[in-house]
């Protein structure tokens, strides 16, 4: 019997599985592992290691491949459970988007912390694109006198800080 609707016949047919390659949920597309992880104090020792108490106040450096000839990399401290990204001034760089997501992603399932605060310098060029971009991530802005920025040194008056809750 045909449908009348779209002129191919109306039978029962097999459902084509396949199994699901790493990496394909939502925007880790090509993400086989998590992001390196590299501690400025001890290269040694890995973050995710450490207890809570040993990583109130850490710099931190993710290295991100985006592809086989681009690494992206993201200057962070861990300050007090949650994590601080300082976003360069040239964001529109290839890749940037995909390593962000991913590392959101790290910070959520590796590092477990309470808030990803991100730092833009006002005065950038594509500032207006790159609060808009955040704010369709999930970040909110965060006033100057805001509880979460209390541990966050440098010149407020020089930076915006969006946050994102990790939710637990």
């Amino acid at each position: 019997m045909y449908s009348k609707t779209c002129g191919v016949p109306d039978v029962p047919h097999a459902v084509i599985t396949q199994q699901p390659s790493a990496g394909t949920e939502g925007s880790s597309v090509g993400l086989i592992t998590a992001p390196p992880v590299i501690s400025q104090e001890t290269e040694a020792t890995r973050l995710t290691n450490l207890p809570l108490s040993a990583r109130v106040n850490s710099n931190v450096k993710f290295v991100i491949s985006v592809s086989k000839d681009v690494d992206f990399t993201w200057q962070c401290k861990l300050l007090n459970n949650n994590l601080l990204v300082d976003i360069p001034a040239h964001l529109s760089v290839y890749g940037s988007k995909d390593s962000f997501v991913a590392l959101l992603e790290y910070a959520e399932t590796g590092l477990a912390v309470e808030h990803v605060i991100v730092r833009l310098i006002k005065d950038q060029k594509e500032l207006s694109n790159a609060v808009r971009l955040f704010m369709f991530f999930g970040f909110v802005a965060l006033p100057p006198t805001h509880s979460l920025l209390s541990t966050v040194s440098g010149d407020s008056a020089k930076y915006l800080h969006l946050a994102y809750k990790i939710d637990s």
